[in-house]
């Protein structure tokens, strides 16, 4: 369509528009500043015809989900190449009057469908109600402020934020400071402090990175500024491009991932295809010739039985189902996922990835104190800083270099920032129209006002902060950051001579260190001249002199080292990914088993010399040195040690071509940035290791959302950054998580082998009748095709979790050998005694072969009264049975088949009524069934069967389940594919636990 002169289309919720230079749609984009100073001097308002124009390029800001109506809904679920193969199936019960069982299945199928339209209009209806959301916002138009409905603003709108207000598209803040709840889109549990952009700044604006705690994210909830001021921000994405508008896409329109499994059921798809064909070209010939079938029609719908036998219509609602099953066991446990299919993609991990602090360790940090720097020489820690050298400058530092907010009376913002302010006594005032500053309580009149403020930079590493003191008009500069970084930016004469192994020391004892500096301004400088100074912020961040080191203990959570090692037993690679130092991470990988007791830890870290900056490895208990070829030596040799690397000699080592050939062996990767952490999360899944990453939604998010499993320990049911998230924020959801993707994978397996083996029976069984011109009575059907299929297909579906996670993971080849010798291993055991129990059948003296000559064969009831339609019927049920059960053995990844209790009682109850058939004497059930036992039943042989042929029938049909039982487990369970395994199965991506 045209709009205001623009040639748009639309596609899943985004707009393009046509390009003439470049002959083709792009999306629709609006030219925003790009760094702080652009967006300030952009942050006048826009016109009433910019802003439409603006409008008609990105479209409006609202994601119009429409709630599809119950016929529409129908149609979509009615009208696919799935049901209108389903219809083409069991049209011809009812072409052969097989009512009963074109009613069974007919309603199965309605059932399916009834179930599945209800569950997608619930989702839609959530959808639905996630995206109609309109309130009322104050714009600057045209120079002046007025209320427009959210759909109707463009990026680049002023627009002023409001208390207790659902923000209504992603916005950067250029005035006024406030708080957020974020936990209704990335699960952030603690209120989250929001400033606003820096003035007179080229730094660039990326909202993915340094850029979040300016910007208001869409569908989360603005709470209090406390200071009731005026807060201002200016619009940048809106409608489908904003954050939740992503969420809400990737809800709608998940992204594909190939997995092997699926495109393996693809080819056997494929596979079956050919040899349902070449079974129904037999099963028309044979009735042409040996049933003497003049009705080419009718042999073309017999045929028909074949193929929706071979490929069973039911197929993708049982792998559905046990999806959903496993789903709703993960939602019992507290752990949420936007696409179900991604479960069974967790049984093929093989390397999980963590965060350390609030993942691995408490969310909160305890504070332990300080070790003050006095004179160059560090003096001992204190728990009170009033207690310190220096005490003065400390206690300023530790009650103002910090990002502390308030929210009625409660301190919000970064956990470790509020641990160390509190620990001062001190008290933040913020007061409107005044700067915000912090005052002693028990010396009257001490206040330290705050001039500037620098939040924490995860790529410098540091904050600072400039402040005043009232009582005396000194002014300061605080900064506060990684210990490495305030070696960098404090002054040589400050820091002490063991400043690195001190603070080595600490963090390798469990502790979290940060460094402290401090710098007095001169004494003449005016107000004017500190405000100047302190918007450089280079400036700001130079002479500066050590103040001490701050502690704090992170511990591990009660559970993080059991979770470890039952991922290590499961075959599981952990690795620690984390913005912390390399000591505080091995202290961590210790303590949780990520790293055993015994192993020695060699870490690489860049360090500069008067030439360069060069990577050094270093033992971190015995400060032995080695080179690259000497560390790659150590991991040839298969030596006892682990690999840690800091982010600086990370990048290194991707820049050099080097990280690949150690990537496998490096357990920890320490001061890691947002952009780092996701290029090693990437660079693990392009290794062919299926790769999770868990974390708290942080700074980790981008590799959340990039791992093929990621975990956010989150408050949220559905989280922007992640497919899964655990509201109970325990890594221990990964072990769970990952039980679960085994057991939902190997159920896959079972229910679409049992399909398999069901079809190769049922064909067969057609071929044999087919070709003696027989077939099986409407109730043999109904409880074969109907009570059977469906029944069992359910309950193999049930199977719950192994409570352990077991050293090997489910294949996940449809078409590998372990698959293939089970299907095609238990075929041929059914076809061995298929054909034995026809050939037992034709030695008794009694038995009287069908002849096809005596009835009309279009008639097919006709063609069920004989004795061999009985013995193949029970020969094929029990088939069954046997594979229902011996497809649910193995308790490698499922508790053991008497744990699936429906399967037991279903099993029981069916095979009660097949002895009953096959041992009771007549009745009306038999006559039902045309059991070849009953007497003075019109139709059936005059001679009724044996009880000593059914007995001896009876021991066939035991040997079959013995045999089909011995074979799964000794062949495919057994230790027969143990040595097969152990001789031929190489690792192709081996690595250390």
């Amino acid at each position: 369509m045209e709009v205001d002169g623009l040639r748009i289309v639309e596609f899943q919720h985004l707009r393009y528009v046509y390009e003439e230079t470049e002959q083709r749609f792009v999306p629709g984009a609006v030219a925003l500043g790009r760094t702080y100073n652009d967006m300030l001097q952009e942050a006048s308002g826009l016109s009433e015809s910019e802003a439409r124009h603006r409008i008609n390029t990105v479209g409006r800001n609202s994601v119009d989900v429409e709630m599809p109506s119950l016929p529409v809904s129908m149609a979509h679920e009615f009208f696919t190449l799935f049901y209108i193969y389903q219809i083409m199936c069991y049209y011809v019960w009812y072409y052969f009057t097989y009512w009963n069982m074109g009613i069974v299945m007919t309603v199965v199928v309605l059932g399916a469908a009834v179930v599945n339209i209800y569950t997608q209009r619930q989702i839609q209806s959530s959808i639905v109600q996630m995206t109609r959301y309109r309130t009322d916002v104050t714009v600057f138009r045209d120079g002046q402020w007025r209320e427009l409905s959210s759909p109707d603003i463009a990026p680049g709108d002023l627009v002023k934020v409001s208390e207790n207000w659902l923000v209504p598209c992603d916005m950067a803040i250029v005035k006024g400071t406030t708080v957020c709840d974020e936990s209704m889109l990335t699960g952030e549990s603690m209120p989250v402090q929001k400033f606003p952009i820096p003035e007179r700044s080229t730094d660039v604006y990326d909202p993915e990175k340094g850029s979040k705690k300016h910007t208001l994210f869409a569908g989360t909830r603005v709470l209090s500024s406390g200071r009731n001021e005026e807060i201002l921000a200016i619009v940048q994405t809106t409608g489908a491009h904003t954050t939740k508008g992503q969420l809400i896409q990737s809800i709608l329109f998940p992204i594909p991932m190939r997995f092997k499994y699926n495109e393996h059921l693809k080819v056997l798809i494929s596979l079956l295809l050919i040899y349902a064909v070449i079974a129904c070209i037999l099963v028309i010939n044979f009735l042409l010739s040996n049933g003497k079938l003049s009705n080419r029609y009718a042999a073309f719908c017999y045929a028909i039985f074949v193929l929706s036998c071979v490929i069973s219509p039911l197929l993708p609602v049982v792998i559905t189902v046990g999806q959903v099953n496993a789903s709703q066991r993960l939602e019992k446990l507290g752990i949420f996922s936007l696409n179900v299919q991604r479960i069974t993609l967790c049984g093929k991990v093989r390397i999980f990835c963590f965060d350390k602090t609030g993942t691995l360790t408490k969310q909160g940090l305890d504070f332990l104190g300080v070790q003050p720097v006095k004179d160059c020489r560090f003096t001992p820690i204190v728990n009170n800083v009033k207690d310190a050298p220096s005490a003065e400058e400390l206690l300023y530092a530790l009650s103002t270099c910090h990002s502390v907010g308030s929210l009625e009376d409660r301190l919000v913002g970064n956990e470790v920032e509020v641990r160390m302010f509190t620990s001062t006594g001190w008290e933040l005032v913020e007061k409107e129209g005044e700067q915000p500053c912090v005052k002693s309580k028990e010396e009257p009149g001490l206040e330290l006002e705050f001039i500037k403020r620098y939040d924490f930079d995860h790529h410098r590493m540091s904050m600072s902060v400039v402040v005043r003191n009232r009582k005396s008009g000194k002014y300061y500069v605080f900064c506060k950051g990684s210990y490495e970084r305030m070696q960098q930016l404090s002054s040589a004469a400050s820091v002490p001579d063991d400043y690195k192994s001190v603070a080595d020391r600490l963090a390798k004892d469990g502790c979290y260190v940060l460094g402290l500096s401090y710098r007095e301004l001169p004494s003449d400088w005016t107000h004017e001249q500190v405000v100047a100074f302190a918007d450089n912020r280079e400036a700001v961040d130079e002479n500066l002199s050590l103040l001490g080191l701050i502690l704090f203990r992170n511990e591990l959570k009660d559970d993080t080292a059991d979770a470890i090692a039952k991922l290590k037993g499961g075959d599981i690679r952990t690795v620690m990914i984390t913005g912390d130092n390399a000591m505080c991470g091995c202290y961590i990988a210790r303590k949780s088993g990520m790293v055993a007791s015994s192993s020695r830890v060699i870490l690489g870290e860049m360090v500069s010399t008067k030439e360069m900056k060069k990577l050094v490895w270093r033992d971190v208990d015995s400060e032995e040195e080695y080179d690259l070829p000497g560390v790659k030596h150590l991991v040839a040799q298969g030596e006892d040690v682990e690999l840690a690397v800091t982010g600086v000699a990370f990048d290194y080592l991707v820049s050099m071509g080097e990280i690949k050939g150690l990537l496998l062996n490096i357990r920890i990767f320490s001061r890691m940035t947002p952009d780092g952490k996701v290029e090693c999360v990437k660079l693990h899944m392009e290794t062919g290791a299926v790769t999770g990453m868990c974390g708290d939604g942080g700074n980790d998010c981008g590799a959340l959302r990039f791992a093929h499993a990621g975990v956010a320990l989150s408050d949220a049911e559905a989280s922007v950054v992640s497919p899964f998230t655990s509201r109970e924020k325990t890594i221990q959801s990964v072990v769970d998580l990952c039980r679960e993707g085994r057991c939902s994978l190997a159920t896959s397996f079972a229910s679409v082998k049992f399909l398999i083996m069901y079809g190769l029976i049922g064909s067969v069984l057609r071929l044999f009748m087919y070709y003696h011109a027989i077939n099986l009575s409407q109730w043999c059907w109904i409880l074969v095709e109907g009570f059977m299929l469906v029944g069992c297909s359910y309950v193999i579906t049930l199977s719950k979790p192994l409570d352990e996670l077991k050293d090997m993971r489910p294949t996940s080849s449809l078409i590998g050998p372990t698959t293939l010798v089970s299907i095609l291993g238990q075929e041929a055991i059914n076809i061995i005694y298929l054909a034995c129990s026809i050939h037992m059948l034709s030695s008794e003296v009694w038995y009287c072969p069908f002849s096809p000559d005596n009835v009309d064969v279009a008639k097919w009831w006709l063609m069920s009264d004989n004795h061999l339609a009985t013995v193949l019927f029970f020969a094929v049920i029990f088939q069954q049975h046997i594979a229902a059960w011996v497809f649910s053995f193995g308790s490698q990844y499922r508790q053991p088949i008497w744990r699936n209790y429906l399967l037991l009682a279903f099993i029981a109850a069916v095979t009660t009524l097949d002895l009953y058939l096959l041992l009771g004497e007549p009745s009306i059930v038999t006559d039902r069934f045309r059991i070849a036992s009953s007497t003075n039943v019109v139709g059936l042989p005059d001679i009724p069967m044996p009880m000593s042929f059914r007995l001896k029938y009876l021991g066939m049909i035991l040997g079959n389940i013995f045999t089909c039982i011995l074979f799964e487990y000794v062949v495919v369970l057994g230790p027969v594919r143990s040595y097969f395994r152990n001789k031929y199965h190489t690792d192709l991506i081996p690595m250390k636990k």
